[in-house]
């Protein structure tokens, strides 16, 4: 893929990643609590083609999401947050941080 494939392709992803990140911010969700914010980036990655496991490390919102391409060579990984502080809401960016991995 080149330089110009891969701005077209995110160009076509923008606006359902943002669409999401307004979707988490309009739902806060904090301590582990993150259900809503789980399922909808989940279901996201699924479509997508990712397996995804989820209840990683013990924490039932914690989910790894991996995206297999032949075997060997490098394995890359971004990881997103997508909580809330408690009783404020989202004034961290967190609701941008997993739409944005996801582009990524």
């Amino acid at each position: 893929m080149n330089k110009q494939e891969l701005f077209a392709r995110i160009d076509q992803m923008k606006d359902e990643l943002f669409s999401m990140a307004c979707d988490i911010f309009d739902h806060p969700e904090s301590d582990g609590k993150e259900y809503y914010a789980a399922d909808l980036l989940i279901n996201y990655l699924t479509d997508c083609g990712f397996s995804v496991e989820k209840g990683v490390g013990a924490l039932e919102t914690a989910f790894r999401a991996v995206w297999k391409n032949g075997e060997g060579g490098p394995n890359i990984g971004f990881l997103g947050e997508y909580d809330a502080v408690r009783e404020v809401g989202h004034v961290c960016g967190h609701h941008l941080q997993t739409p944005a991995a996801i582009g990524a």
